[in-house]
């Protein structure tokens, strides 16, 4: 007999035997709404005493791990198709062994299945022939200053609930996400190109790359040859070290600047997002004292006022 404690999903030693549930076909996906599980028996018990008392099995399965909503007692089956399940929905079996008293066992292992369609999806143009998902996203912010965080929006064309996608956020052939519509942050300076890759069940693919899409600038203030950002020009003269320049944006700079290191630094204005070069002026809006060192301002860049 098997033995066991409680009156159910108690300790049936005859469990510790059972097998992991599989399906017949592994894989993480498969057409149509139905799940076929199989199994093996155990045959001893927990002291290796052959098992000549078992009853036969249930099944259980919900949409929700180790929440389950329904029950089949399917006999002494070790095999059995669920029919009848919901597209889109992804399902978590579990199964139990009961001896001839009606004893039963714990759950075995769970095993989960995504209910997929198995129809093609319907081709873009009528009388054409379907070559794989039509990607497409957009960005928002597309631009703005580091450190940047764009929320991507995928707006790929969809027939179910089954794409497979993947982001490459720089475009340099590393995949940096999975998500259908991941948010991704920026750090550096830099215009960065953004693919993504839609793959169905059917593995058809299509990848759409938008090339310099994403503008991350540089903070207001910056030294040239520094990767660091700075909010302030008495920020960036703080940190300054001897012949450096401060670059600054072509916009309107507010605060004063105290020049009090025996150093020589200058300034250029008029930079553009990237520094890159420059393209405009700058306007300080306050004043500039020096009461030690060397400051040289760029003439025709910066406006004093």
């Amino acid at each position: 007999m098997l033995s066991r404690t409680g009156h159910h999903k108690g300790s049936f030693t005859g469990l510790l035997f059972f097998s992991v549930i599989s399906f017949y076909a592994p894989v993480l996906f498969a057409y149509g709404n139905t799940a076929i599980l199989s199994w093996a028996p155990p045959v001893t018990d927990m002291n290796g005493a052959p098992l000549t008392d078992i009853g036969g099995f249930i099944i259980y399965y919900g949409s929700s791990s180790r929440n389950y909503t329904h029950v089949i007692n399917v006999g002494r089956d070790t095999s059995y198709e669920v029919s009848n399940l919901t597209e889109g929905l992804t399902y978590y079996f579990a199964v139990t062994a009961y001896d001839t008293a009606g004893n039963e066992s714990k759950y075995s292992q769970e095993v989960s299945k995504l209910i997929i369609s198995s129809v093609k999806p319907a081709v873009d143009n009528p009388g054409g022939t379907y070559s794989g998902p039509s990607v497409s996203f957009t960005g928002h912010p597309t631009g703005g200053t580091a450190p940047l965080t764009v929320k991507l929006s995928n707006a790929t064309r969809e027939y179910d609930r089954s794409y497979i996608y993947s982001w490459d956020f720089d475009n340099n052939g590393v995949i940096d996400s999975t998500f259908r519509e991941p948010s991704v942050l920026y750090q550096a300076p830099g215009v960065y190109s953004i693919k993504l890759t839609a793959t169905d069940l059917f593995s058809n693919k299509n990848a759409l790359t938008r090339t310099n899409y994403i503008t991350v600038c540089y903070s207001l203030v910056n030294i040239a040859g520094n990767s660091e950002l700075y909010s302030s020009l008495q920020t960036a003269y703080g940190v300054t070290r001897n012949m450096d320049t401060i670059q600054v944006r072509n916009e309107a700079v507010s605060g004063g600047l105290n020049i009090d290191r025996n150093i020589t630094v200058s300034i250029e204005g008029g930079h553009n997002c990237l520094h890159s070069e420059q393209t405009g002026q700058t306007t300080i809006m306050g004043n500039i004292r020096v009461s030690s060192g060397k400051f040289i301002i760029q003439s025709g860049k910066i406006v004093l006022q």
